[in-house]
């Protein structure tokens, strides 16, 4: 069996925790690279469930990672080693809020308090 059948069948028994709907994988696909592809979805997802953004430290499951490559496309690419402090990531955070529908706090800060009257 090939690799990418497996990674196929493992992402088929996988896939309704890790599924990307038609909007978020059009918004993955417009990334310059696979790597930042999946990256991006990898954040998405792990953002979904863990209500966090992935850091170095944190493992990411190979079975998402497997079922999102094959909804990507994204074949033979490890994150073993990416930055996830980059300005990319730091984009990518932001674009997830907007997706998910996270806003800002609406207060204002106050730059200079009133403290002399």
């Amino acid at each position: 069996m090939s690799a990418q059948t497996e990674l196929y069948q493992e992402a088929i028994a996988t896939a309704e925790f890790f599924m990307l709907d038609s909007e978020e994988i059009a918004i993955a696909d417009r990334k310059n690279t696979a790597e930042n592809k999946l990256a991006f979805a990898v954040m998405l997802k792990f953002f979904q469930m863990e209500r966090r953004y992935p850091t170095r430290t944190d493992v990411i499951d190979q079975s998402m990672l497997n079922a999102l490559a094959v909804q990507l496309n994204c074949y033979d690419i490890s994150l073993d080693n990416y930055d996830w402090n980059n300005r990319t990531i730091k984009r990518f955070r932001q674009e997830i809020r907007l997706l998910l529908g996270y806003r800002g706090s609406k207060r204002k800060p106050q730059i200079f308090p009133k403290i002399f009257k």
